[in-house]
């Protein structure tokens, strides 16, 4: 779904407003860390549902809906199988439909008061809240200049605490169940609004309302902090609606909302559809950005082959580069790297088959930080039935770009595609814009009209790129070709795809000036989160490479020695991979780094990070790629991105 018109200028009015926003909204909003890690590898986290009803509504939590909730939390293509199936399984999300709750208020007190039309604004809703704009002297604007009336922003926190407080009074509810973590925090909360609201009702209203399904966070602070971002007025009376909440003793945080209807099934052929906008929200509380567009660009970058952008029915899986960079698929293991040209044969990322995507990094990663991924997906399975059709698939992956902010600048907190150019681009055919004179020109769309123009299959598009193609060329984002070639050769009865990859050079170790040694460039930077990575280049493009992290200082380490595991388990990557993520820590640790080639080893390089109260620093790499912290903004950047763009910036 589209945004509310206007936001783009909106956002922009913004810009100067964001930073005093750290003292104001306090610590950065919950990601993954409402996580908890058991022994096993699999992470937990709970969502804990209620159902909301208003004045002039019915009942409505009967055992239809009953019924709904089950089918779109816990059904065949419900939160908790696409959860399981998203990550991996790495993540266990469970859920308690635990009570439905009476707020006292009427819906129409949380909708809008106001419609702009025709250049002015109308009253509409005289129980509604101002939704109207404001400039800096308090006089009106037209629909997205100015600052929005606090009012929006105020009544949804006002819902929140009187759920909650309906919550309280409720009997034997455990709520040390939710914060799996035990940090403190209700893992989640999904609020679910009964009737009157209905999918029609809503939209009508907007994408930009506080019924609109979206996730965001409490609020704990003053209007006077809010006026960041928001128009308050003269006066100070919402003060008390921002006060701390909870619920036996533990902390309401990260929310879900939905009326009820937006999760029943709509489907003529029976397929439940209901959990889609669920899962795609849900993505969020477990870290995930948005891989549309946030600009209003008409290009799609990634459409339908990510949940994160385009919702399908059923819920389809994510990219599996973005599952990766969550932590879902380890490189080398589920993501295996593409070292030669040669035949390849994968199975659908949507099976339980290991191996998930091929990765290609060019040699020239260093300066470009640019790489290809390749991926079969298919419908012949429960979380790929939405899709449009089955075929390979070509992605180009540029991680730096995930940072670009509103402002266009790069800073520390990950947007995905949001905003500037993409992270990730799904390569698509291209189409014949004119008969005479022919000429081809790149789609915006990756499908449309049931068709999904990125497949490749054996017919009717086999093949991508190559040095001399002259249109469907593998570029990197500047637009050169990068002359990677890829071909389908045949779809296996096994139900796999087998295909050739044209690399654009020649295999390393065929150029004799090059040695099997590790560069000197190879070393640790920070990169935009402030994570420590390791960048390794060596001489030959096949190999492996072994990383290991520990608190102890090896003397004399011995390549042989380090991959055997004698001085702790080493990670193993393939060397022309270039780059790995190291593990966060505390105090000093030591990153011992060689690879092997044809049974050699290279000398181990040593690299030292941290200090006694901390990580970071690293020692003997020479801060390769290094990025300033921009220290109080990257809090008020977080929180803007849970607390406005998700009641802007919602898509089904």
């Amino acid at each position: 779904m589209k945004c509310l018109k206007g936001k783009e200028s909106f956002l922009a009015a913004l810009l100067c407003f964001v930073l005093p926003l750290a003292s104001v909204f306090g610590t950065a909003p919950v990601g993954t860390d409402a996580l908890a890690e058991e022994e096993d590898g699999v992470s937990e986290t709970a969502c804990l549902v209620v159902g909301v009803e208003f004045t002039d509504g019915g009942s409505t939590f009967d055992s239809s809906a009953t019924e709904t909730v089950n089918e779109a939390f816990f059904g065949r293509y419900g939160l908790t199988n696409y959860v399981a199936a998203n990550t991996n399984g790495r993540v266990a999300a469970e859920a308690g439909y635990v009570a439905t709750v009476a707020v006292g208020k009427s819906s129409a007190y949380f909708a809008p008061a106001y419609s702009y039309t025709g250049g002015k604004w109308k009253l509409v809703n005289s129980e509604g809240y101002d939704n109207r704009c404001y400039d800096e002297s308090g006089g009106l604007v037209p629909s997205g200049e100015g600052k929005v009336s606090v009012a929006y922003f105020a009544r949804e926190q006002e819902l929140i605490r009187l759920a909650a407080d309906g919550l309280r009074a409720a009997e034997e509810i455990d709520f040390d169940a939710f914060d799996r973590n035990g940090d403190g925090d209700i893992d989640s909360i999904c609020l679910l609004f009964g009737d009157p609201l209905t999918r029609e009702s809503v939209s009508e209203t907007g994408t930009g309302t506080i019924f609109w399904p979206h996730q965001s966070h409490a609020y704990y602070g003053g209007t006077e902090g809010a006026s960041s971002l928001y128009y308050v007025g003269e006066g100070d009376e919402y003060d008390g609606v921002f006060t701390k909440t909870d619920l036996g003793g533990k902390s309401v945080r990260r929310y879900l909302a939905f009326p009820l209807d937006f999760l029943r099934s709509d489907a003529a052929d029976g397929i439940y559809s209901g959990s889609t906008v669920l899962c795609h929200e849900f993505m969020h509380v477990l870290g995930m950005p948005d891989y549309y567009s946030y600009d209003g660009s008409d290009t799609e970058y990634v459409g339908e082959l990510d949940i994160m952008d385009k919702n399908a029915t059923p819920p389809q899986l994510s990219l599996s580069y973005t599952r990766q960079k969550q932590g879902w698929l380890d490189e080398g293991v589920h993501v295996l790297a593409a070292e030669t040209s040669g035949e390849y044969t994968l199975y659908p990322t949507e099976s339980s088959d290991v191996v998930k995507a091929y990765k290609y990094v060019p040699d020239d990663f260093a300066e470009r930080r640019e790489c290809f991924y390749v991926e079969y997906r298919s419908k012949n399975y429960p979380f790929g039935e939405g899709l449009s059709d089955s075929g390979l698939i070509l992605y180009r992956v540029k991680e730096s770009n995930a940072y670009i902010d509103y402002t266009g600048e790069k800073g520390n907190v990950d947007y995905g595609n949001m905003y500037g150019d993409p992270e990730v681009y799904v390569f698509r055919d291209w189409e014949l814009a004119g008969l005479f004179p022919k000429k081809y020109v790149e789609r915006k769309e990756v499908s449309s009209r049931g068709v999904c123009y990125a497949y490749l299959n054996v017919l009717p598009v086999s093949s991508y790129g190559g040095e001399n193609a002259t249109r469907n060329i593998v570029s990197y984002s500047d637009g050169t070709n990068s002359n990677l070639s890829l071909r389908v050769l045949r779809e296996n009865a096994d139900g796999s795809i087998t295909f050739t990859l044209g690399l654009p050079v020649a295999t390393r170790e065929e150029d004799e000036a090059k040695k099997a040694v590790l560069s000197a460039d190879s070393g640790i930077y920070s990169d935009e989160e402030n994570r420590d990575c390791l960048f390794f280049d060596y001489g030959v493009r096949t190999g492996t490479a072994y990383v290991l992290v520990t608190g102890e200082k090896i003397d004399g380490a011995d390549g042989a020695r380090l991959a055997a595991g004698e001085y702790g388990t080493a990670t193993e990557l393939p060397v022309s991979f270039r780059k790995t993520i190291l593990p966060s820590g505390k105090g000093v640790r030591y990153v011992y780094l060689c690879a092997s080639h044809g049974g050699t080893y290279t000398e181990v390089a040593t690299y030292r990070i941290g200090n006694e109260e901390g990580s970071g620093g690293a020692e003997g790499c020479g801060s390769l790629y290094s990025v300033a912290l921009v220290g109080v903004g990257l809090f008020a950047v977080l929180l803007f991105v849970s607390v406005w763009i998700p009641k802007s910036k919602r898509r089904k």
